[in-house]
């Protein structure tokens, strides 16, 4: 993801990138954040040339959870998003559905108008079903390189 946002920001300059990552024991389907934060970069600072990204990831007794929040245009309804941007409805859908199938994850998003975009992806406290060889070089851990 480090070095996505590097790539991006030689772009898009005014992007500022804030990591708070308390937890990095756990395993994500590969791309998942970095897909999250290329939504927000091609959807949410439409007409800015600044924007603010935040990742955040914690750890409690139920589980692991990553945050991507960002202070972008919003919109009214995960509905109203997807209908008007249909490659990211299938993109969300589609890392859904690999949190689900390979670690028993979700994914919600919260956002208002005006208000910004906050995508909360939670991942159980219990065994995570490992890919076999190759799908495991796809796995990334938040913070670290992929594996």
């Amino acid at each position: 993801v480090k070095t996505y946002i590097r790539i991006i920001q030689t772009g898009f300059p005014g992007l500022r990138v804030e990591l708070q990552l308390d937890d990095k024991d756990f395993q994500l389907p590969a791309l998942t954040v970095m897909h999250m934060v290329e939504n927000s970069i091609n959807h949410a600072f439409e007409g800015r040339n600044t924007g603010t990204i935040t990742i955040k990831s914690f750890g409690s007794d139920s589980g692991h959870t990553v945050i991507i929040q960002d202070d972008g245009v919003g919109f009214a309804s995960r509905d109203e998003f997807t209908s008007e941007n249909q490659g990211s409805r299938f993109g969300i859908e589609n890392v859904t559905d690999r949190l689900q199938r390979m670690c028993n994850g979700d994914l919600n998003i919260v956002s208002k108008p005006g208000a910004g975009r906050t995508v909360m992806i939670s991942i159980p406290n219990e065994d995570v079903k490992m890919p076999d060889k190759k799908q495991r070089r796809r796995l990334v851990i938040p913070g670290r390189e992929n594996m």
